[in-house]
């Protein structure tokens, strides 16, 4: 699964009988039945299909294991001016 996909509620359907995929068909919106059809779950289809602005989204934990991948080393673009500047007490 592809980071940050979003995924309909597992085995979600409303009372009618109808998956998410009925929503993203005939109310892509889902300003018409989105909190009108309650379903599996006790969910709508506001909080069950991605369609409607809910089910979950998939976030990898980062890894514990260090990365093998070799880094460029840091690079300076640009002009680099240095000034140095002595100032002379005399007494």
């Amino acid at each position: 699964m592809e980071e940050d996909q979003c995924v309909d509620s597992d085995g979600w359907i409303d009372a009618q009988g109808d998956h998410c995929s009925w929503y993203e068909q005939f109310d892509p919106t889902c300003e018409v039945y989105g909190w009108q059809a309650q379903g599996s779950d006790a969910l709508y289809p506001m909080e069950a299909c991605c369609v409607c602005g809910g089910g979950s989204y998939f976030v990898p934990f980062p890894s514990t294991t260090p990365s093998t991948a070799a880094s460029s080393a840091p690079s300076i673009t640009g002009k680099l001016t240095i000034s140095i500047f002595f100032i002379v007490l005399i007494k």
